[in-house]
């Protein structure tokens, strides 16, 4: 057997809130090659075939739950590092925006108020 975990959004309708559960997935050996293994990783009524190496560093999954847990806590790490990057670069654009709108403000009133005065 081999093991992958994975994070699941659960919504719950009735509190309006939603809640974030991990599952332990086990995929069968189909068989077993001098470099890796080939996986059963059925789902929706199909069976898929995916090939796992046995040197590598990251896996699709692993041998034992440990390995997979260690691996699911690294794909967090991961995934989180890349969410704050991508979060601080939203809020510099955002700050450059505003800045960029209340410069055009400013020069949009600039005018219009020299256009007003040549009309009276």
């Amino acid at each position: 057997m081999f093991y992958r975990y994975e994070d699941v959004l659960n919504w719950n309708y009735y509190l309006n809130k939603a809640k974030v559960q991990i599952y332990l997935n086990d995929y069968e050996m189909l068989r077993e090659t001098a470099c890796g293994y080939w996986i059963n990783t059925s789902g929706y009524g199909k069976s898929y075939e995916r090939w796992v190496s046995k040197t590598s560093r990251k896996r699709f999954a692993y041998p034992t739950k440990y390995e997979a847990l260690i691996n699911f806590k690294h794909r967090k790490q991961r995934q989180i590092k890349l969410l704050e990057v991508n979060l601080s670069r939203a809020k510099a654009a955002l700050d450059l925006c505003i800045k960029e709108s209340d410069f055009q403000i400013k020069e949009y009133n600039e005018k219009k108020n020299k256009t007003q005065g040549r009309v009276k």
